[in-house]
């Protein structure tokens, strides 16, 4: 970097460190970060994308732990006769109605920054705000992109093999498949194959599928503020006003959530960061649910000369699961074609 740049750097460490309550030696060294700091970035992080902001993210002491339905109890109204022997009044109990676990598991988001963005940077106001935004938004457009293709958890994960993530951590649409497979459409008349549209089609049209889907989801499991999530592809495919749309939406909007005009079976429908391109769930999104833990995140900022680069270092333990899985229910992107 150049001269004046790296006066700029070095204001942004001392800022960063501050604002962490650290040296600027240790920031630049790899350190554990507070409670306080780990809750503070992760409030960053979902304040950087409107959908991360409807769903559930939840601090942890521990590393592993019941999943918890925050978004609803079900029935909890009833009547003891307490006039009867040994009668006594039995509260409905909080908590996953399957006993399903969460695991939190190591995930590291580092980001390099060359010399020569950083010298383009530098003559901003904002420069350091510049630098923080950029990683903390990278962060959260990648949660959501485990969220919906992630379906394992490598020692040493492949970006190339497995280029939206796949093996980084287990994902809501994984945690469905897995955990209660009748909600999860894989096939329609045709083995491995869904039709939309067209002769022969499974489902005449995408508000038929919607709805299709949405009465696998009984009564006594729904919320009242389930959407249907659908992929652009499909959208397109109903309307062929998605691209249209696009190209009147500024780049640095793109990661919010896109309300469409038409509802499908009756739901609101959106279309979110990342979601499959031919796929659809319908959820209370707050049903949707990522976990970290407090005391499991280490932080580095660093300056790199030997790549040209600086580089920020964050790592956190996260665990991903859909709260209710009776009251979820999705389709198989990849099996979906288009009459």
């Amino acid at each position: 970097m150049n001269e004046y740049t790296e006066k700029r750097f070095a204001q942004v460490l001392k800022f960063m460190a501050k604002s962490y309550g650290v040296s600027v030696e240790k920031l630049t060294s790899n350190f554990a970060a507070t409670v306080p700091m780990a809750q503070e970035l992760n409030a960053a992080i979902q304040d950087s994308s409107d959908f991360l902001k409807a769903i559930s993210i939840i601090p942890v002491t521990d590393s592993t732990g019941e999943v918890l339905d925050f978004a609803t109890m079900g029935n909890i109204a009833g009547r003891t006769d307490l006039t009867q022997p040994n009668a006594r009044r039995q509260p409905k109990m909080a908590g996953s109605p399957d006993g399903r676990k969460w695991l939190a598991k190591k995930t590291d988001y580092d980001v390099g920054i060359p010399y020569e963005l950083l010298d383009q940077w530098a003559r901003y106001k904002n420069f350091g705000k510049l630098f923080s935004q950029m990683v903390i938004r990278t962060m959260g457009l990648n949660r959501l992109t485990i969220g919906w293709y992630g379906q394992d958890c490598q020692a040493a994960t492949d970006p190339i093999g497995n280029p939206n993530l796949e093996d980084v951590n287990f994902g809501w649409l994984y945690d469905l498949e897995q955990n209660k497979p009748e909600h999860f459409i894989t096939e329609g008349a045709t083995e491995d194959v869904i039709k939309l549209g067209g002769s022969g089609a499974d489902f005449a049209n995408l508000d038929y599928m919607v709805n299709s889907m949405k009465s696998l989801i009984a009564q006594k499991d729904r919320t009242k503020k389930e959407v249907a999530i659908i992929g652009e592809d499909l959208v397109s495919h109903d309307t062929g006003k998605v691209l249209e749309l696009h190209a009147q939406t500024p780049s640095e909007k793109k990661v919010d959530i896109i309300k469409l005009e038409a509802t499908y079976g009756g739901l609101p429908s959106l279309m979110v960061p990342g979601f499959p391109s031919k796929g659809v769930m319908i959820v209370d999104p707050k049903r949707l649910q990522i976990r970290y833990q407090l005391s499991g995140m280490r932080r580095k900022v660093a300056d790199e000369p030997e790549y040209d680069r600086t580089a920020s270092y964050t790592s956190m333990n996260e665990a991903y699961n859909i709260a209710n899985l009776d009251g979820c229910v999705a389709i198989k992107s990849e099996n979906v074609t288009l009459g």
